[in-house]
């Protein structure tokens, strides 16, 4: 970032798109962990694994 910010000094982080794009992120992560739980058959460990980061993604959401 320091280099690009170097390059284009008038760069500025639009904080809103930032919030909106990795909310959305956490939301298809989120959709993909529910996925695998639902339609693919998982070993017990990489069950356990997939439920594991899906608790985390969602402890990460606020309301």
């Amino acid at each position: 970032m320091r280099i690009y910010a170097n390059t284009h000094s008038q760069y500025e982080v639009n904080i809103e798109a930032l919030t909106f794009y990795q909310g959305r992120r956490k939301l298809e992560d989120v959709w993909e962990f529910m996925e695998q739980l639902i339609y693919d058959t998982q070993a017990d460990a990489d069950r356990k694994a997939t439920l594991s980061h899906l608790k985390k993604e969602l402890e990460g959401i606020t309301p």
